[in-house]
């Protein structure tokens, strides 16, 4: 846990304050970086699925994506909008623990980050250093489409900036570049940020609904994503 960040979430995030943490000489977890390894991916992915017999590869592995994301994207985009503060979250520097069903329990950073993060680049570690390969890794070993995985990464920025807005004091520049990168800025979307095609044109103002469904409701016991969701799963 970094004590700076958990303090400043709200209670709909809080459960994610202690999901990130400065690695110590006697942590444990696995570099991020050997899940490029096609075995360890899927010694992890088959732990995971353990619950889910019988599971469409693709939707565990989104399942699987969306515990990581939320555990790397909130508390980064925590500090970013609330301190202006960079963590050092390039996936090659970053660890992960595993809870015993093999879900993202916690990732490990070499450092707590710095303030006076780039002006209009506050988010470039975060998508260029961290997403971009995860994505990456993620699709190349059976997993969903890359636009299926940035909208994964997409509605947990959208989810975090919209509760730090309605509850803590979210920083002015750093809030216009995050919503630039989901395509609020001027109702349009960026075509140069691949978070910005997570949402069907009218979203937000109309309430956010994905332009590609996760197939998460694929998984026996699992339900959809309700509202954010752009097919009607079958009853």
């Amino acid at each position: 846990m970094i004590p700076e960040i958990a303090a400043l979430l709200p209670p709909s995030l809080a459960t994610f304050g202690t999901r990130v943490a400065v690695a110590s000489g006697g942590a444990g977890g696995r570099p991020v970086a050997s899940l490029r390894d096609r075995a360890v991916f899927d010694g992890v992915l088959d732990g995971f699925g353990a619950a889910y017999p019988r599971a469409d590869r693709r939707s565990l592995v989104s399942l699987w994506s969306q515990n990581y994301l939320a555990a790397l994207v909130i508390p980064c985009a925590t500090a970013l909008l609330c301190l202006d503060r960079v963590l050092p979250v390039a996936l090659e520097e970053t660890g992960l623990e595993l809870d015993a069903a093999h879900a993202p329990a916690r990732l490990l950073l070499p450092g707590a980050g710095r303030a006076g993060a780039p002006a209009g680049g506050r988010f470039a570690l975060l998508v260029a250093g961290h997403l971009r390969p995860f994505v990456g890794l993620c699709a190349a070993h059976g997993g969903p489409s890359p636009r299926v995985l940035w909208g994964n990464a997409g509605v947990m920025l959208d989810f975090t900036l919209r509760e730090l807005v309605a509850a803590a004091p979210v920083l002015a520049a750093p809030r216009a570049e995050a919503e630039a990168l989901l395509g609020w800025r001027s109702g349009r979307a960026s075509p140069t940020s691949p978070l910005a095609q997570t949402f069907r044109p009218g979203s937000p103002c109309d309430g956010p609904c994905r332009r590609v469904c996760c197939t998460r409701y694929r998984l026996p016991g699992v339900p959809s994503c309700g509202a954010l969701c752009p097919v009607q799963p079958p009853t």
